[in-house]
């Protein structure tokens, strides 16, 4: 069996981001495999080495294995849990090293499938089960040329960039616009006349920082906002009773025989 692929499909079962199954969001393999809850829940309880209720990646790998589960079964397992959206021939997943070098060394490449996971509706990115990337409403994707996509590789500065084929129809890029418009903070952004005959231009990064940035005001307004619930908290009466009481409660404490004794214990065992 592909651990790639069980890699994959792990993310997709792993519904609260863990990175650990419990039985609840392993029980689809059941269904897969038409086991029975009973052995399913056996052979879980096996992979289970710590014993807390829940297997990590390599005990998975192992329950997968003990289930002999093929090829295929994590294939309908995939399509058990996700509706795919889009497909896009030929994607080449670069880092942003990779968008800076010569030889453009890919992170992945392959067929980019855009799926939704069922129960929890997460929009994921998945280029031929090598490269999995999950969208986020509050993270920014970028389209900085008519077929370079960036997204941020949760290192500060540091992207994704996905390269589609400019055989790819618009219809399929306008697809795919959409998507990420509707489940990530997404921004076209033009580049210089130029950039993209010349591959994107010498520095991709000042595109996608410049594109990340581009909406004005946008994290001044979240900042805004923070500070004025802050300052209202600080200008209430509970706020400033609960400031009184405790000013007050840290003189009793240092008033206190116990905290004068500790004290005088404390600076003599410095001064030693």
């Amino acid at each position: 069996t592909n651990n790639a692929r069980i890699e994959t499909v792990f993310q997709k079962l792993d519904k609260d981001g863990t990175g650990y199954l419990n039985f609840d969001e392993i029980a689809p393999v059941g269904d897969v495999c038409e086991m029975p809850m009973d052995k399913l829940s056996k052979a879980f309880d096996k992979a289970d080495k710590s014993k807390d209720g829940r297997i990590s990646l390599v005990e998975a790998k192992s329950l997968f294995i003990s289930l002999k589960m093929t090829e295929e079964h994590l294939s309908k397992l995939e399509a058990a849990l996700e509706d795919v959206l889009l497909v896009i021939p030929n994607v080449t997943v670069l880092s942003m090293k990779g968008l800076q070098s010569e030889g453009r060394k890919g992170v992945a490449r392959g067929d980019l499938q855009v799926s939704q996971i069922k129960e929890t509706k997460q929009i994921l990115l998945n280029v031929s089960n090598k490269f999995v990337y999950a969208l986020k409403k509050n993270i920014p994707t970028v389209r900085i040329a008519s077929h370079l996509y960036l997204a941020p590789t949760g290192a500060p500065d540091e992207y994704y960039g996905f390269v589609i084929p400019d055989t790819t129809g618009i219809d399929l890029l306008n697809s795919l616009d959409s998507v990420l418009d509707s489940n990530s903070y997404f921004k076209r952004f033009h580049a210089a006349p130029g950039a993209e005959k010349k591959g994107v231009g010498a520095s991709p990064q000042a595109f996608a920082s410049k594109a990340v940035s581009s909406k004005p005001g946008f994290f001044a307004t979240i900042k805004a906002k923070a500070d004025k619930a802050v300052s209202s908290v600080k200008k209430s009466e509970s706020y400033k009773k609960a400031t009184k009481l405790a000013a007050q409660k840290i003189k009793q404490i240092e008033k206190s025989e116990a905290y004068q004794k500790a004290s005088a214990a404390a600076k003599e065992a410095y001064q030693k």
